[in-house]
């Protein structure tokens, strides 16, 4: 099954199961707080997703160095 089919079911899977159990905390935050909401989708991947990145990047190219033997292999 592909990714994006598997990750439409989840999602799917996930919105149903807030919609029978939890109907009231569904969209929660964007409908009571939109502010803090658009902080979070804008600081997010700022503040911690692009750092990760950065910091996974350096030990992947320590560490699978060896198996390479030129460089820009890697960064396909």
């Amino acid at each position: 099954m592909p990714m994006v089919l598997r990750c439409a079911v989840a999602a799917l899977l996930f919105y149903l199961f807030m919609l029978l159990v939890l109907p009231g905390f569904l969209f929660m935050l964007p409908r009571q707080r939109p502010g803090l909401w658009l902080q979070v989708l804008l600081l997010y991947p700022l503040l911690d997703v692009y750092p990760q990145g950065l910091l996974y990047r350096t030990f992947f190219f320590q560490r699978y160095s060896a198996l390479c033997r030129s460089s820009w292999l890697l960064g396909l």
